[in-house]
């Protein structure tokens, strides 16, 4: 298999992406307590050049790993590139809202010192919260522009240094349901992932953190830190389906200029596209299922389904 690289953030699921791989040499965080210390004095501009590549050169000699999972990847991917030029790269990415919670977790949950210094380096010291996020005050954590700036970067940080054609992009909820995908990307059968481990190092406390700070100013946050990472693509995925309507319909059905007209989404509300996505999908695309289909080949009648139905409300108790 080619050398892959999991450069995900933390809690965003590089332990289970390392677990997947167990059948291999596979490793989560290998050696962290040498590379975290050469990752805070480069986030501090100490490092002294050329330190990093003696390092892995000393850590590919020792280990020869083939499936190498750690954020501290992350950080040094300016460097991986080019000095792994057939690697192939994993960046495992969470929603920001779960990935905020599930962070603060964490960050209550363990405190080691030894990580401490590297925290305040990537999100900043915990001070100077405005009052609405008082919870994270006394809890002595990070103000939310830290954590959630720190998302951004560090996910555009990897994006920007790691060729399209060496990068898949995997939602965390994603692991075990595009194993086949992971699979492939890697160039190892699919029957050789560990899907038990799909899904490791699940948060053992939940503190609801959160549940303290309020929505509004929550909510303004996640769209102040986060909108430039997926405007682009939402920008250039409407625009494909606006292309796409038009060739259907004409542009005089579709319009310049304006937003796309709800009804040529088979949704009154505009609530979900999935409606078109036959005119719109590319032509190597999944074509999904048929549901009408598959109830009309199960002889599925109306009274069927209500039964189906009437069956789950009352296996509710």
């Amino acid at each position: 298999m080619d050398r892959l690289f999991c450069v995900g953030d933390e809690k965003t699921g590089t332990h289970s992406v390392a677990g997947l791989f167990r059948a291999y040499r596979s490793e989560h965080e290998p050696e962290a307590h040498d590379l975290r210390p050469l990752v805070e004095a480069r986030l501090r501009g100490e490092l002294d050049p050329g330190a990093l590549d003696r390092y892995l050169d000393g850590k590919d000699a020792r280990l020869g790993l083939e499936v190498d999972s750690s954020f501290l990847n992350g950080e040094i991917i300016d460097v991986l590139v080019p000095r792994y030029p057939a690697a192939r790269y994993v960046l495992t990415v969470r929603e920001p809202r779960s990935w905020l919670d599930s962070k603060l977790n964490q960050m209550v949950t363990y405190r080691s010192p030894r990580w401490l210094a590297l925290r305040d380096l990537r999100h900043g010291p915990p001070v100077g919260h405005p009052a609405a996020e008082q919870a994270l005050a006394d809890r002595g954590l990070p103000t939310l522009d830290g954590l959630l700036g720190e998302y951004a970067r560090f996910t555009a940080q990897v994006v920007e240094h790691v060729p399209a054609e060496r990068l898949l992009v995997l939602r965390t909820e994603d692991i075990r349901t595009r194993a086949a995908d992971l699979a492939a990307f890697a160039g190892v059968p699919v029957e050789s992932l560990d899907l038990a481990r799909s899904h490791e190092f699940r948060g053992p406390v939940k503190h609801h953190v959160l549940d303290d700070v309020d929505p509004g100013h929550l909510e303004a946050k996640l769209h102040e830190h986060c909108d430039a990472l997926v405007r682009p693509l939402y920008e250039a995925l409407h625009c494909h389906v606006r292309a796409k309507l038009a060739e259907a319909y004409g542009e005089e059905a579709v319009g310049t200029g304006k937003t796309i007209p709800a009804h040529l989404l088979g949704n009154m509300w505009a609530q979900t596209w999935s409606n078109v996505y036959g005119l719109v999908a590319p032509a190597e695309g999944d074509a999904g299922f048929d549901l009408t289909q598959i109830l009309q080949a199960r002889a599925v009648d109306e009274v069927k389904m209500v039964k189906y139905g009437e069956g789950f409300f009352s296996s509710l108790g």
